[in-house]
C-alpha cells in the first residue's frame, strides 16, 4: 500500500540530504534571495560565512 504523503516525505528528504552535501562540498555559495543579508555580511564572503 502507497500513501500519497509519503512520497512528499521522501521527495523532503531527498532534497535535505543533498543540500547537507552540497553545503558540505562548499558547491553553494551565497545567495542573494536567503540569508542574513545585511551591509556587514554582504561585504564579502568571509564576512557572509561568519554572519551565517
Amino acid at each position: 500500500m502507497f500513501y500519497a504523503p509519503m512520497a512528499g516525505y521522501l521527495i523532503v528528504a531527498a532534497v535535505s540530504v543533498f543540500l547537507i552535501i552540497a553545503q558540505r562540498k562548499h558547491a553553494i555559495g551565497r545567495n542573494s534571495a536567503i540569508g542574513i543579508r545585511t551591509r556587514h555580511t554582504l561585504a564579502s564572503d568571509a564576512a557572509w560565512d561568519a554572519g551565517q
